[in-house]
C-alpha cells in the first residue's frame, strides 16, 4: 500500500514539475524544481507568482463546486470539515493541506490531475466514460468515436 501511495505522489510530483516549468518558461522565470510534494520545494524568481497558482486553484475549486450545484457550506460539511472550510479556501484565507486536497478530489470523484486540467468541463463524467470505454473492444470504440464526431458536426 505504501509503495502505491509513493508511486501516486511521484506521478503528481512529475505533473506539478511539468506545469511549473511550462509556467515559468512562459513568464521568462528561473525555476529550481525538485520534488514539490515530497519536499515542497518550488522556487520561482518572483514570489508573487505563487498567488497566480493559488488563484487558479481557487477558481478551479469554485468552478467544480458550481458545476456540482452545491454550496460551499454543504461541501465542507459533506467532507467532514467545519462549515466554513471551503469558503476559506475559495476566498483566499487558506489553502488545503495535501490530504485536504485529496479529500476535495475525492469529493468531486476526480483525480488530482483532472483537478488541474481546467480544459475538462465535466471530469467525473469523463472519468466514468473512460472507465466504460476501457471494457470495449476496438470496433466498439471506433463506433463510439464515429458517433462523437457526428455529434460535433
Amino acid at each position: 500500500m505504501l509503495l502505491h501511495v509513493l508511486s501516486i505522489l511521484k506521478l503528481i510530483d512529475n505533473y506539478i514539475i511539468s506545469i511549473t516549468k511550462i509556467y515559468c518558461q512562459a513568464n521568462n522565470q528561473f525555476t529550481d524544481i525538485k520534488h514539490p510534494i515530497m519536499s515542497t520545494i518550488i522556487i520561482c524568481e518572483d514570489r508573487r507568482d505563487e498567488s497566480v497558482f493559488e488563484e487558479s486553484f481557487r477558481k478551479r475549486l469554485i468552478e467544480l463546486r458550481m458545476k456540482k450545484d452545491v454550496s460551499a457550506r454543504d461541501m465542507s460539511l459533506s467532507m467532514g470539515q467545519s462549515e466554513g472550510y471551503i469558503n476559506k479556501i475559495e476566498s483566499g484565507h487558506s489553502l488545503p493541506s495535501l490530504t485536504g486536497f485529496f479529500y476535495i478530489c475525492d469529493y468531486f470523484r476526480i483525480s488530482p490531475k483532472e483537478f488541474f486540467d481546467d480544459g475538462l468541463c465535466y471530469p467525473p463524467l469523463l472519468t466514468e466514460l473512460t472507465n466504460h470505454l476501457k471494457a470495449l473492444n476496438h470496433k466498439q470504440i471506433e463506433n463510439i468515436l464515429s458517433i462523437v464526431k457526428d455529434m460535433k458536426n
